[in-house]
């Protein structure tokens, strides 16, 4: 796949090609991030992670040259767990910015995975707030559903990335909706999430299971509790990806959580996405220092539905996490979380576990 297309010129940039990154290309594009991200969680920094990327027909890696020079790229990361793409890995060469190029970029390598039929969901983390911008012009169009409440580390420092999310224009499933009235009636749901992602979902019952996550290789188990984490990752993140056990209540699942944290001082942050029904855990998960960082419409899939998802993080690094250029709309986020209906909390607190 390749075309050429002309751009407005600020310095040298006048005319560029646009094609598919295939496996050859993994020491150049590993190169380009190691320029921008040197010390940092990136996933892109070393060309066997490239290569192997670069090995699944499913991911798209698209890279724009000028006289055979790689100046930017974008990807789509296929997530087979829940049929979704991750637009990301983009790298603009700073002399290359605005210009309209990322732009230009997002919407032809989300075409072409739209065109190959994978994918009903797409989402991204965003560092910058341009790029959240230009992710709302997309067609389709991807919309802010949160924060990742300073998840990533780049050249040794943390940093707060945005959380966007979007419909496929091919999907076809039935979306169903919490049945839990309040939440029905939260305007940021409904006007600035459903609304623009095309989203009527009538409410119904949800699956059982609470904690959902992709299988990975770097997942372990501590009792009844799945993780997915890697001691050697710069941003010390862990994320809940399952829980195998339907008998305790929120109070008791909170208290384990915790306990379980409290023995492994090396983790940073934590993550937990959780099926958005459970408002009684999220909310004794609260007590326990998560906070509510996204509303991802449709993200948990099982057969032909999908279900929305909370995501909850938890803190637990001194430094505090820079903000690129989006400070007050982090702002709105967290307070439209923090007054949401999921976390009106009931008058006494669970019983806080003893965490000696």
């Amino acid at each position: 796949m390749e075309y050429v297309r002309r751009l407005p010129v600020q310095r040298t940039l006048d005319l560029v090609t646009i094609r598919r990154a295939g496996p050859e290309d993994g020491c150049t594009i590993a190169a380009l991030f190691q320029s921008v991200y040197r010390n940092s969680s990136h996933p892109f920094q070393s060309t066997a992670c490239v290569a192997q990327f670069l090995l699944d027909e499913r991911n798209f890696q698209i890279v724009a040259e000028e006289d055979h020079q790689v100046v930017a790229s974008m990807a789509m990361v296929y997530n087979p767990w829940n049929d979704s793409y991750e637009l990301g890995r983009a790298l603009t060469l700073p002399e290359y910015r605005r210009n309209g190029l990322a732009g230009l970029l997002m919407q032809q390598v989300v075409g072409w995975a739209a065109d190959a039929g994978f994918g009903e969901l797409i989402f991204g983390y965003p560092r910058v707030r341009r790029i959240a911008d230009l992710c709302a012009d997309l067609d389709p169009k991807i919309v802010v559903a949160g924060h990742d409440a300073g998840r990533n580390v780049a050249n040794g420092g943390r940093e707060t990335h945005l959380i966007v999310c979007g419909v496929q224009r091919h999907a076809r499933f039935t979306h169903v909706a919490p049945g839990i009235a309040a939440l029905l009636d939260w305007r940021f749901l409904i006007e600035q999430l459903y609304a623009p992602l095309g989203l009527i979902g009538s409410p119904g019952e949800y699956p059982s299971e609470c904690f959902v996550g992709a299988i990975s290789q770097k997942q372990m188990s501590l009792g009844a509790w799945i993780l997915d984490y890697a001691p050697a990752n710069p941003s010390g993140a862990l994320e809940v990806i399952g829980l195998q056990d339907d008998g305790a209540t929120p109070c008791q699942i909170a208290q384990e959580l915790n306990q379980i944290l409290c023995t492994m001082p090396e983790v940073q942050h934590v993550t937990a996405t959780i099926l958005a029904d459970k408002v009684e855990i999220i909310r004794a998960l609260a007590w326990f220092g998560f906070e509510i960082s996204a509303y991802l419409p449709a993200w948990y899939r099982s057969g032909s539905f999908r279900y929305d998802c909370v995501q909850l993080a938890r803190r637990q690094y001194d430094d505090e996490a820079a903000t690129q250029d989006f400070p007050d709309l982090l702002r709105t986020l967290q307070a439209e979380f923090r007054s949401s209906p999921i976390l009106r909390l009931p008058e006494k607190a669970p019983v806080l576990a003893n965490c000696a």
